[in-house]
């Protein structure tokens, strides 16, 4: 199961612009999550494209856009990842970060269940659940963590197009843990969004910024807001 030759060359273009070069088994397997999110779509309602190029701008570059921020991370889950954007292909192109892809819906989790197999992407826990009840306990992890601790400690938290960024902060600050980040994918830049968010959490932001992102491809504005949390109380 491939891509077309067209979204192949989109690809390998695109991924040469954002400055990535993955080795050839994670192209092989960001590939393969692509061809089998273009096989499934309609059946399992995964993604709306109005073109085959479209797979390839507004989903997976659009995902691995952001992969400068993530150099430094070790446990990320990304929360609303639906058909595995920007978790599954963030998870190829990053062997050695352990990432956990959470969405409430069961069929989206037994679809990237079959995506992980079959692209041999190990770094993942896949999870049925609203972010909001996750509490990264074992019985939603795969066959993959046996080796992980009980209670996942996650350092950076994806999100792409989910909620406002009072929601989001609210949603998973039960999550919160020491050194933590939340990468909030959006469309324009979301300045009102921020001024909300400092306003009502004046004192667990550290620190928060919009960055500009470039899409290949991709006409559409795109930013990436990154908020920096304090770190929250030791309880004795």
């Amino acid at each position: 199961m491939n891509l077309s030759h067209a979204q192949h060359t989109l690809l390998l273009e695109g991924l040469a612009q954002i400055g990535l070069e993955p080795a050839s088994e994670s192209l092989a397997a960001l590939e393969m999550h692509l061809a089998l999110v273009q096989k499934w779509r309609s059946k399992m309602n995964l993604i709306s494209i109005a073109e085959e190029r479209e797979l390839i701008s507004h989903h997976a570059l659009d995902s691995l856009v952001i992969a400068p921020w993530l150099h430094q991370a070790r446990q990320v889950l990304d929360f609303g990842t639906g058909a595995g954007f920007p978790g599954m292909q963030l998870a190829a192109v990053f062997p050695d970060v352990h990432f956990t892809l959470l969405d409430s819906r069961q069929r989206r989790m037994e679809f990237l269940r079959m995506v992980a197999v079959q692209a041999g992407i190990e770094n993942i826990s896949l999870a049925t659940a609203r972010v909001e009840q996750y509490n990264g306990e074992n019985q939603a992890r795969t066959r993959w963590d046996s080796a992980m601790q009980k209670q996942a400690k996650f350092d950076t938290l994806v999100v792409r197009a989910v909620a406002t960024l009072t929601q989001l902060v609210a949603m998973t600050s039960h999550l919160r843990c020491k050194g933590q980040r939340l990468l909030a994918m959006k469309g324009q830049a979301p300045q009102l969004e921020l001024d909300a968010l400092l306003g009502s959490y004046p004192d667990q932001i550290k620190s928060a910024r919009i960055e500009p992102l470039g899409v290949p491809g991709l006409a559409a504005e795109r930013h990436l807001v990154i908020i920096e949390f304090t770190d929250p109380p030791v309880h004795e």
